[in-house]
């Protein structure tokens, strides 16, 4: 079992903020710190992935079949999983065809995961950072930053 702190921003993000944001807390709910280490079968605690992403768009990725509620936490699919990596790719499409307005770089969710593990930007904001402590029973997870 291990302790760990996660960081978020007192505030609603939108935009690539957001998707930077919802992508980097699953790597922290599998303590990966790579994309393609994610996986469609760990239950993610859903503690901490509703305190770093708003309950509001963790309902969202379930109605669209990307996350399921299991076992007292999410699990990806492989919609969801296919959605993350595609964002990150930038090759994730909209219904139109063209390409998905919330697709991040690699950089963006490096960024995102730092913030949740360790609390800082790379410049102040001024807006107020919340954080909470919890186990997690994840073997050999990486939290580093």
């Amino acid at each position: 079992m291990a302790r760990i702190t996660v960081f978020r921003e007192n505030q609603q993000l939108r935009g690539k903020a957001l998707a930077a944001n919802t992508v980097a807390s699953f790597l922290v709910a599998q303590g990966k710190s790579s994309l393609p280490d994610l996986s469609e079968t760990w239950v993610m605690n859903a503690e901490l992935l509703t305190f770093l992403n708003r309950p509001r768009a963790l309902d969202h990725w379930c109605d669209l079949g990307r996350l399921l509620p299991r076992g007292g936490g999410y699990v990806l699919t492989r919609h969801g999983l296919d959605t993350v990596l595609n964002r990150e790719a930038n090759e994730a499409r909209g219904a139109s065809g063209k390409r998905n307005a919330f697709n991040v770089s690699p950089e963006l969710v490096r960024l995102a995961r730092l913030f949740i593990l360790t609390g800082r930007t790379q410049e102040p904001s001024g807006i107020e950072v919340l954080s909470m402590t919890l186990d997690v029973d994840i073997p050999e997870g990486d939290w580093t930053p």
